[in-house]
């Protein structure tokens, strides 16, 4: 292969539309093509699977079913290295995500958080927000630990960091990465019901909910080191040299949220980040770049809806990185991924999708800015014909996991089907731009981004 240099001109897209109609600027048609590629089964096709994104370790495929295990890819099938015959002592794994996420730590070190409904005599955990809107009852915890890794994949030796009081029902987030330290970035959702604004707790500090926090990998003392998200359940660097990471935070009705910020905002603790979710001390609640009502009270049971835009950019608050909403007549969307690969992409950036109908998004513009715009990317078979995670998962919902294979190159689970694929992107005959027109590869146009193509 050889790699050569090609000048791509893009146009600026107009972000003032969004304003007006209190939603999110469209997602963008454009010409960019994955090829998607069976490589293996996990599991059985059941509609009851529940697996969080599929981690690489060491080189192993790892897959969380988080009903309750942790399994390793073989060169013959998957075996089973955690579940409840050896979850450390007092934990009574509880509920569907039983085994809510893990993450690769440095050296040996791999992080499990359980979902369960005992402690481990004599750890204490951090209390949900007193306001009897959270549901605490039964009693369950995110209880967080660290084991170490054997040459056969085996985990042992698990010591106990931290637990979380948790929402019987609600949003439970769980996204997880390793900082470069060793140390452990938790995200925890608002472990609220689907028609709530957030309430207070997310802007408040001193809560544990709604927040990116940092687990010290040794001591297990805990900082908020951002607060203001809904639902995060996966956290991706963007790439190898991980100083920045890339999050998707699921939106209530109006903005689905792709989020970029540095590592070392992220762990500069003289300042809590602010992504926005909850009800401030100005009395806002915000979602992506809109502010929201409390939906639940003032039209109950429907989810707060967009009330007015705020400022772009709004002092105290960091902007989505990207945002996009819900196409027109589709009534439920929640954003996945994203993942991001110096391997199997060229234009994109950043690849995430919707759960429901597994449409994909995806980012050209770089890792930096705010409000960048989202182009449709289309997908393909090994034949060249087009295909959809959609069709490919039986045609009821998508619940796509994107993650990376050992080699960087990017990766999806079909929650459903329990298969797994490799995605690659094709090279472009055109890239997108505004409204569907397409440039052809010839540079001329005023802004020149120069980028890798790989042939």
């Amino acid at each position: 292969m050889k790699t050569v240099l090609v000048a791509v001109g893009l146009c600026l897209t107009a972000v003032g539309a969004q304003a007006a109609t209190l939603k999110p600027d469209a997602v963008l048609p454009s010409s960019l093509t994955l090829q998607i590629e069976e490589v293996g089964q996990f599991g059985t096709n059941d509609a009851a699977n529940n697996f969080a994104s599929p981690v690489s370790v060491d080189g192993d495929l790892l897959i969380v079913d988080q009903r309750g295990s942790v399994q390793q890819q073989t060169p013959t099938g998957f075996v089973t290295v955690l579940d409840a015959s050896n979850a450390p002592t007092g934990i009574t794994l509880d509920g569907k995500e039983a085994v809510l996420n893990i993450a690769d730590g440095n050296g040996a070190d791999v992080f499990v958080t359980f979902t369960s409904s005992t402690l481990p005599t004599g750890m204490t955990a951090s209390q949900l927000p007193s306001d009897p809107l959270y549901d605490a009852s039964p009693t369950v915890y995110q209880v967080v630990y660290k084991y170490q890794r054997g040459v056969d994949g085996t985990l042992s030796d698990p010591v106990e960091l931290a637990a979380f009081e948790t929402a019987s029902r609600g949003h439970s987030g769980g996204g997880m990465l390793v900082l470069p330290d060793g140390n452990l970035l938790l995200a925890t959702g608002d472990n609220l019901a689907f028609d709530r604004d957030g309430l207070a707790a997310p802007q408040l500090d001193g809560e544990h909910v709604s927040k990116l926090l940092i687990v010290d990998g040794t001591s297990g003392a805990v900082t908020v080191a951002a607060k203001g998200v809904r639902n995060v359940q996966q956290i991706t660097y963007t790439d190898a040299s991980k100083t920045q990471i890339a999050f998707g935070d699921i939106g209530a009705s109006t903005a689905e949220e792709i989020n970029v910020i540095d590592v070392a905002d992220i762990t500069d603790l003289s300042e809590v980040e602010n992504f926005g979710w909850g009800r401030n001390i100005d009395g806002q609640a915000r979602e992506g770049t809109f502010y929201i009502n409390d939906g639940a009270t003032s039209s109950p049971g429907t989810t707060a809806t967009a009330i007015g835009a705020a400022p772009m950019p709004e002092a105290g608050f960091i902007q989505p990185y990207a945002q996009f909403g819900r196409p027109d007549g589709q009534t439920f969307i929640a954003v996945t991924g994203p993942v991001a690969s110096e391997v199997s992409f060229d234009i994109i950036d950043l690849l995430f999708s919707d759960l429901s109908q597994g449409g994909l998004f995806a980012t050209t513009s770089g890792f930096g800015g705010t409000l960048n715009s989202v182009y449709a990317v289309s997908l393909v078979d090994g034949t060249g014909a087009a295909t959809s995670l959609l069709s490919l998962a039986g045609g009821s919902r998508a619940d796509p996991r994107f993650f990376n294979f050992a080699d960087g190159s990017a990766g999806v689970l079909l929650e459903g089907t329990g298969t797994f694929y490799r995605l690659t992107e094709l090279a472009p005959t055109a890239v997108p731009l505004p409204g569907g027109m397409a440039l052809l590869l010839t540079g001329f146009f005023g802004l020149v981004v120069v980028r890798r193509w790989v042939v």
